[in-house]
């Protein structure tokens, strides 16, 4: 089938052929007003100048996976191998459209799932800043939304469920998803506020 060069009306063709032709699913995203907005002069206060880039780098992280991502669910449950064959065969047929429909910014991709780097900076800054408050909270959520990845304790590394690979289920996915969002909304409430 030909399509259109890139634009917008071919992306669309494209979402289009996978939710008919493989069963692909675009879940709605839900507009949430309730994103905190990061306050770059609070955010100065809290870790100077020197910081401020890192800091920013970090929670844009947050932001883009709480405001950019949406889910895209497959069929393919936990056969990782049957959906790694299948998305090869999508970026032939479709090249960089399919990548940047499915794969890039797709909540439901453990591989935008990846907060440890951001979460660990934003901590480090917080403890070399003298600030243990907002370094106790931010090492809180970043062990919950690890633990909720791997299926793990964060302090005994015990299994305590399943880990995000295993899960077959949409709904126990799709919940995933809805947790990683509320604790965007935390880290990012955590640098919103306003400066007197």
């Amino acid at each position: 089938m030909r399509l259109e060069a890139t634009t917008p009306s071919r992306r669309e063709q494209i979402k289009q052929i996978l939710e008919a032709k493989h069963g692909i699913i675009f879940y709605p995203k839900a507009v949430d007003h309730t994103i905190p907005e990061p306050n770059a002069a609070y955010v100065i206060s809290i870790v100077g100048n020197d910081n401020l880039m890192r800091v920013r780098d970090a929670l844009l992280y947050f932001q883009w996976y709480a405001v950019n991502c949406s889910a895209v669910g497959d069929g393919f449950g936990a056969d990782h191998i049957a959906r790694r064959v299948w998305r090869a065969e999508m970026i032939k047929e479709f090249g960089q459209d399919f990548k940047e429909i499915y794969m890039d910014n797709n909540q439901l991709r453990v591989n935008n799932m990846d907060f440890g780097r951001p979460i660990s900076i934003l901590t480090q800054i917080a403890l070399a800043c003298g600030d243990l408050d907002r370094y106790k909270k931010l090492s809180a959520i970043g062990a919950q939304m690890w633990s909720k990845v791997t299926g793990r304790d964060p302090n005994t590394y015990e299994k305590v469920g399943k880990n995000y690979a295993e899960m077959e289920s949409m709904d126990e996915k799709l919940n995933v998803v809805a947790f990683n969002i509320t604790k965007c909304k935390e880290v990012l409430g955590l640098y919103s506020q306003t400066v007197d």
